[in-house]
């Protein structure tokens, strides 16, 4: 009895899953024989979902301007002139180049702009010249003639003024001679104070630094040094001064002088303290014209001279502008 109730309930249930499968929307297995026993079938694709949209962030761009160097311009470009101006400039370029590094090409570069600059000037010297010659303005024989007998006429003429002004210095000023005992030079400089002494008739007065005559000479009176030499500063003997009757001192030299040599710096001591004045001192120099002098007659004092072209700075006026402008000043100033 049991065996056929089971026998019922698996009967029952094959028919409800055969009624099941027949219902089914989809084919059967046996129905799909084509697949084969070894089938796969391919999942169905998912719906594809719509990317979403990006959502982006405008970026902000800051410009920074470029970054460009500075451009040089080049100086421009001139074919080479050995003028005057670029020798002065480069020669000694082109002479440390040949002392530091003395190859034949440098030297031989150097000694060729050498004597450019040697055959110019011999040129220039040349024509000026030939300028000079006649040129009562520039000649210098209107001052100084070259010849023997004028020129030995002229410093006679000059000795005599000479000594005379001297002459005139002895009631103004006198010498303070400063000497030493074991001093060998002023063994000779003592007789040439005596001759200033005798045929000049200025007044010395000689001070000894020791307190002792020099020997071998017959003694002058002197005095023993009290602190003048020290004011004046003697550093070297023999050494002379000159000195006013209101006290003023005038350095002569410090060193043994020969007697010409102390009287013309006795005259220009005298001419720098006012003691004699440039006319005086010009009447003793051994030359004929000293009127005829450019600065003086052209008045060049820091004044505008008349008739100068007017310039801007330190603009360069033209040589035959320039010539005319003088000549104009002296004409007139002859007149």
């Amino acid at each position: 009895m049991k065996r056929t109730i089971g026998t019922l309930g698996f009967l029952a249930l094959c028919f409800c899953a055969t009624v099941s499968w027949s219902q089914s929307p989809e084919e059967g297995f046996f129905d799909r024989s084509e697949e084969g026993w070894f089938w796969y079938k391919a999942e169905p694709d998912e719906e594809e979902l719509e990317p979403e949209p990006e959502i982006t962030v405008p970026q902000v761009v800051i410009s920074t301007p470029e970054q460009t160097e500075p451009q040089v311009e080049s100086a421009p470009e001139f074919p080479l002139r050995l003028n005057a101006a670029w020798l002065r400039e480069n020669m000694p370029r082109y002479l440390d180049a040949a002392m530091d590094d003395p190859t034949l090409e440098n030297v031989e570069a150097y000694l060729m702009l050498q004597r450019i600059a040697m055959d110019r000037s011999q040129t220039f010297a040349e024509v000026s010249q030939v300028v000079t010659v006649g040129n009562p303005n520039l000649d210098e024989l209107a001052r100084r003639p070259s010849a023997s007998f004028a020129t030995q006429h002229l410093d006679r003429i000059a000795g005599r003024k000479r000594e005379k002004l001297l002459r005139s210095l002895t009631e103004k000023v006198g010498f303070f001679y400063f000497f030493q005992s074991d001093c060998e030079l002023c063994y000779t400089q003592d007789s040439i104070m005596n001759l200033i002494e005798d045929n000049m008739g200025f007044s010395v007065l000689r001070i000894s630094l020791d307190g002792k005559p020099i020997p071998g000479l017959q003694p002058r009176p002197f005095n023993p040094d009290d602190g003048h030499a020290e004011m004046l500063g003697v550093q070297v003997l023999p050494a002379v001064f000159l000195v006013s009757d209101e006290g003023e001192f005038a350095p002569i030299g410090q060193g043994a002088m020969a007697l010409p040599q102390i009287y013309q710096r006795v005259l220009i001591a005298s001419l720098k303290a006012g003691w004699i004045t440039n006319e005086q001192f010009n009447e003793t120099r051994p030359l004929t014209d000293l009127a005829n002098n450019l600065a003086d007659r052209l008045g060049i004092d820091g004044q505008p001279i008349e008739g100068m072209p007017t310039v801007s700075g330190d603009e360069f006026v033209p040589p035959k502008e320039l010539l005319k402008a003088l000549k104009s000043n002296l004409q007139r100033g002859g007149q």
